[in-house]
């Protein structure tokens, strides 16, 4: 008797949690055909803790790249730093993740000749780099549109990646300051093509005013006979980008995986401050 008595207890409590248990969802996988890139994408969508009690409100959006490896941890941070009864560091936002299909091509803005000798044998990043332009063009043009009719998105928008993600976001605000508000560069491929990036951010101070685009770059730790400072640093420092307002850290404890996580949150406040 007592043990029927135990188990029907046991019963009990296995139906009552197995009632009260649901899902804990952060996202949503969607696909959109892309006739710029002449192929099928994916992208992950996150949604406000508030986005559906607030039917009038409009949400700023973050287009974050290498979604596969970066929107877990990243949707994470993203809620934790926008809560709090008077607001938090950073406002509400929907978070838009880009799946890679062909990251060597759509991540670096022009092909490249010459490689680093650590990445001499990857013969696909000769092959099929400098794609950027038409990866940005989907963007830009298709996915940016579909969003903007599927959500209520407002005006502002946050373009964040990491390593060949940040070499697109810094080409990104100095060829096209205008596609977006906020951007975050972690430990950005500053040696593609022979430093590209510090050419085009030598001529672009001729060509733009970037009317209160603001910039957070980072790095990981350096070798020990470099200097902790990035040397696209340096090339900021000599310029004058109008309204340009931006902040570099360098994080000598990290490497180059590891440092994403800070550089996320340090920059989402600095991007956000005020």
């Amino acid at each position: 008797m007592k043990n029927t008595l135990v188990a029907f207890i046991v019963l009990l409590n296995f139906l009552g949690n197995a009632q009260t248990s649901k899902e804990i969802n952060i996202g949503k996988s969607y696909h959109i055909y892309s006739k710029i890139l002449n192929e099928e994408r994916e992208y992950y969508v996150y949604l406000p803790d508030d986005y559906q009690e607030n039917e009038d409100k409009q949400y700023p959006v973050v287009y974050l790249l290498d979604a596969n490896i970066n929107f877990h941890s990243y949707t994470g941070l993203q809620q934790m730093l926008s809560r709090g009864r008077r607001g938090g560091f950073i406002p509400k936002m929907i978070v838009v993740g880009i799946v890679n299909t062909n990251r060597n091509r759509d991540l670096t803005p022009v092909k490249t000749k010459k490689l680093p000798e650590k990445f001499r044998k990857n013969k696909a990043m000769l092959e099929d780099g400098g794609g950027g332009e038409n990866f940005l063009n989907f963007i830009i043009n298709e996915l940016r549109p579909e969003l903007q009719q599927k959500y209520r998105t407002n005006s502002s928008a946050t373009f964040v990646g990491h390593s060949f993600g940040g070499l697109t976001i810094m080409y990104t605000l100095l060829k096209h300051p205008e596609y977006f508000d906020n951007y975050l560069a972690i430990d950005p491929s500053i040696w593609w093509d022979d430093n590209y990036l510090f050419k085009l951010a030598n001529s672009a101070k001729d060509f733009f005013q970037f009317n209160n685009k603001r910039l957070f770059f980072s790095s990981s730790k350096r070798k020990p006979n470099m200097m902790s400072r990035s040397p696209l640093e340096n090339v900021f420092n000599k310029q004058s980008f109008k309204g340009l307002k931006w902040k570099f850290k360098n994080y000598p404890e990290e490497n180059h995986g590891s440092v994403i996580i800070p550089s996320e949150y340090d920059g989402l406040k600095f991007l956000f401050k005020n």
